[in-house]
């Protein structure tokens, strides 16, 4: 492609013409292309047109009306940059004229901005005092000399020493007695009852089963009422006893309780469960220097002092003691009745007649538990086939319901 160059306004204008004039619009005559020639050879010569003259306007307008879509090839005899092949556009339409902008509203006048006033010098701040010099603290006192603490009591030897299968501390045998909190059993060591098992005692430094209630509760083994394990003849048997460890002082071996219609003795042969309604004990080997006959249900008690002896009693009717102090148990009565017996403090015209059991044919005297020939001096007479409470010069609940028993110590 070759360059562009450009066109005279004469060479535009002949090409123009010829272009009109070779038919480039069909309805065009010779004689309307004389206006143009005039025009383009003023062009030539250098003139510029006025197009404020008609026939200059009409000689232009012919010019921009020409048909140049005859002279494919004018892009090439002019040497300008179209393809060949291109064809020229069809009479371009003058674009209509474009209305001028609308008068814009200038913008109104911004009001300047005011004069700033200058900030004020700022003072210097004043000069800081140094602060005071600070006192030194006073010299501490030093702390008074503290005293050392006491020599504490070690505390005693506990556990782990309680339960490593060895005697140490002040255990009183393998892990117990002493500080430990386990009892030691029958056998053990001891140095005193409270390092033994409830209602074992400490004799000669070994826990022993006792035998009696007393000896529990002198060495402060127990001190309430009920069983206890006991072995009066030290057979290694122990059995079960019960302990009046309250009435009367306390420490006392009971033979056992019945009703006042009962027929047995008591204290000489086991029957029972000890502590039941109803129950006797054998005291065989029981050491004792008292005796007490007891009503269980209204709680009166008598008691008398022997002297000292091991219960060996075997017989039904019995008679411990002096005359006027003697204790009885037996039946003395109707065959039919037979009621059992038991009383302190008996006598009979000076002797103690162990047969009668407490029968003394109206004597006075006798305290505790009577029944059938017995009881002359009572209200309504003799006892035959009842029993009732006497306290030695009268007699009380004739034929009721009540318990008795008796006790050794």
């Amino acid at each position: 492609m070759r360059p562009a160059r450009s066109l005279s306004w004469s060479a535009l204008l002949a090409v123009a013409v010829a272009a009109a004039g070779c038919g480039g619009d069909p309805g065009g005559t010779p004689q309307d292309a004389a206006p143009s020639q005039d025009l383009a050879r003023r062009l030539d010569a250098g003139d510029s047109p006025d197009l404020s003259r008609s026939a200059d306007l009409a000689a232009a307008t012919d010019l921009a009306v020409a048909d140049l879509s005859s002279l494919p090839d004018l892009a090439v005899a002019l040497d300008l940059a179209i393809p060949l092949d291109l064809a020229l556009p069809p009479d371009l339409a003058i674009p209509p004229d474009l209305a001028p902008p609308p008068d814009l509203t200038p913008p109104p006048d911004l009001v300047p901005l005011p004069d700033l006033v200058p900030l004020p010098d700022l003072a210097p701040p004043p000069d800081l005092a140094p602060p005071p010099d600070l006192a030194p603290p006073p010299d501490l006192a030093p702390p008074p000399d503290l005293a050392p603490p006491p020599d504490l009591t070690p505390p005693p030897d506990l556990a782990p020493g309680c339960q490593d299968n060895l005697k140490n501390g002040s255990e009183t045998d393998v892990d117990c007695g002493g500080p430990c909190p386990n009892r030691c059993a029958i056998g053990k060591g001891c140095g005193a009852a409270k390092d033994c098992a409830p209602g074992i005692g400490c004799v000669a430094g070994v826990c022993k089963v006792l035998g009696g209630c007393k000896e529990i509760l002198a060495q402060g083994a127990g001190n309430s009422d009920g069983i206890y394990k006991l072995d009066p003849c030290a057979n290694g048997t122990p059995v079960d006893f019960y302990c009046d460890m309250t009435q009367k002082g306390g420490g006392w071996t009971v033979a056992g309780w019945q009703a006042g219609s009962a027929k047995t003795s008591l204290g000489i042969t086991d029957s029972g469960v000890v502590g039941s309604a109803a129950w006797s004990k054998k005291l065989a080997c029981v050491p004792y220097t008292e005796i007490m006959v007891f009503n269980k249900t209204s709680g009166e008690a008598y008691t008398q002092a022997y002297t000292a002896g091991v219960w060996n009693q075997v017989a039904t009717n019995m008679a411990i003691g002096p005359a006027g102090k003697a204790f009885k148990q037996g039946s003395y009565g109707p065959n039919n009745s037979l009621i059992m017996m038991g009383c302190v403090d008996y006598a009979y015209n000076g002797a103690v007649e162990t047969a009668y059991a407490c029968d003394s044919d109206g004597q006075t005297g006798i305290k505790g538990h009577i029944a059938d020939y017995a009881g002359e001096y009572c209200p309504g007479g003799r006892l035959d086939n009842t029993w009732a409470w006497t306290d030695g010069a009268t007699c009380k609940y004739r034929g009721m319901a009540y318990t008795w028993g008796f006790a050794i110590r």
